[in-house]
């Protein structure tokens, strides 16, 4: 039993500034049910409460890397849905455009050679050009 008494306490440092009258004695065995019996005395604190201090500092800096990892999460999703919004303007884009084939004037096909042609559905169009650079 006295064995476990031991286990349960601790080491105070006592300064000879406070306690004159014991120079001599260098460390003093505290038990924790009379902590406040060494006014001004320093107290070895236990292993737990600094592991409880670590902790507590560990959890206050990730949620702060947790707030950050949020912030550009949101950054990133915003980015996301602007790109694909540009990717859309230009497929539309893409899509909206005609197409047009170039032949020369003089070919002018039928629907039947248009549609042998795999180009069923295509609207033939003729325009008159005229080349300013031939005429000089």
């Amino acid at each position: 039993m006295h064995d476990q008494k031991k286990e349960n306490s601790s080491l105070a440092i006592v300064s000879s500034v406070l306690f004159p009258h014991h120079t001599e004695v260098a460390l003093l065995e505290k038990r924790t049910a009379n902590a406040h019996y060494l006014p001004g005395a320093w107290i070895e604190q236990p292993q737990e409460s600094t592991d409880i201090d670590l902790l507590k500092q560990t959890i206050a800096s990730l949620r702060k890397e947790t707030q950050q990892l949020e912030e550009t999460d949101e950054l990133v999703k915003k980015n996301i849905q602007i790109v694909a919004r540009k990717r859309r303007l230009v497929r539309r884009t893409d899509e909206d455009d005609d197409i047009y084939i170039v032949v020369p004037s003089d070919f002018i096909p039928t629907k039947d050679q248009m549609k042998a042609a795999g180009l069923d559905g295509w609207e033939w169009v003729s325009s008159s050009f005229t080349n300013d650079e031939d005429d000089e």
